[in-house]
């Protein structure tokens, strides 16, 4: 597995270009992380296969600074914070 680097952007983001990011298919972080090398990004909804008609619901995915992968939830500390950027 290859880390990914981070690089901010000129200007921080809201939520919601950060939201917008996610949607395009990007990864965010926020600048107020301390741990390096963290990011979210959205799963975006899916049919299953294997079971026809099963919907599988999007949500937001987190890597921990471990490298594991877990659902995020959104606080209103992250809705309200204004230093989002996408990791490239």
């Amino acid at each position: 597995m290859t880390e990914t680097k981070t690089s901010r952007r000129t200007s921080d983001m809201k939520f919601e270009e950060a939201l917008a990011a996610m949607r395009g298919g990007d990864k965010v972080a926020r600048a107020g992380w301390i741990q390096p090398d963290k990011w979210v990004r959205l799963v975006p909804a899916r049919m299953d296969e294997r079971e026809a008609g099963r919907v599988h619901a999007s949500y937001f995915e987190f890597k921990q600074g471990d490298g594991s992968l877990v659902p995020w939830t959104l606080t209103h500390n992250g809705v309200l914070s204004e230093d989002w950027y996408v990791v490239e």
